[in-house]
């Protein structure tokens, strides 16, 4: 099975909402859950061996809402769902750790009057 790090957060948060969407916000729905891959550290590497031993890949969660509670209440769903976990295995693959990275960060109102907040994660992930 292919490593498809937004889709193993996806299975993870698909309680908060069935509106996620990974690497992508559409303009339509107005209340959503973006995954976003964004790169990462370099992988750890044990002497001797050309496979890394795992890797540290980050995501970014957005969050929209028409309402900034039920926007806030989403990020610390997410939040909660998320930071801290070790040692599971998602989708195949094994995580070592997901730590939150960073605070949740408003990002304020778009045109259409929704609510945004984004949060950032760390991990470490065997493959």
């Amino acid at each position: 099975m292919a490593f498809d790090l937004a889709a193993d957060i996806k299975t993870l948060i698909s309680h908060v909402t069935q509106d996620i969407y990974l690497n992508d916000t559409p303009d339509d729905p107005d209340n959503l859950i973006g995954i976003f891959e964004s790169g990462g550290y370099n992988p750890q590497r044990v002497m001797d061996q050309k496979k890394p031993a795992w890797e540290n890949p980050t995501f970014q969660l957005m969050i929209r809402n028409t309402s900034a509670v039920t926007a806030k209440q989403w990020i610390e769903s997410c939040k909660d769902a998320l930071d801290g976990i070790t040692n599971i295995t998602i989708n195949g693959h094994r995580y070592l750790s997901i730590f939150q990275q960073g605070d949740v960060l408003p990002l304020g109102k778009d045109g259409r009057n929704r609510i945004s907040f984004s949060l950032n994660f760390r991990c470490s992930v065997t493959r």
